[in-house]
């Protein structure tokens, strides 16, 4: 029996911190539709992030978070040479 074909995939991980805290939940809320289409994004999860250092409750609404996986090394280049989120401060 031939052993099953392993399939390349690479992962990464963005933490964005957005201008406000309106930023922050249009992004979580409209950019699903945006992931939706990125060419070579083969799965996504948008994360909500905690507030502060410590494992309580809380949110920091003004930062999210993206999970990736992608094709290829090249999609993400793409990705992350299109502004992905043009809302988003340094």
């Amino acid at each position: 029996m031939p052993a099953p074909a392993t399939v390349p995939t690479l992962a990464s991980f963005h933490l964005v911190r957005h201008g406000s805290a309106w930023a922050g939940m249009r992004h979580l809320g409209l950019g699903r539709r945006a992931l939706g289409k990125v060419d070579g994004l083969q799965f996504w999860r948008l994360l909500g992030t905690g507030a502060g250092s410590s494992t309580g409750p809380g949110a920091d609404l003004s930062r999210t978070a993206l999970f990736a996986v992608w094709r290829d090394e090249q999609a993400l280049d793409a990705f992350l040479a299109g502004d992905p989120w043009p809302d988003a401060r340094e």
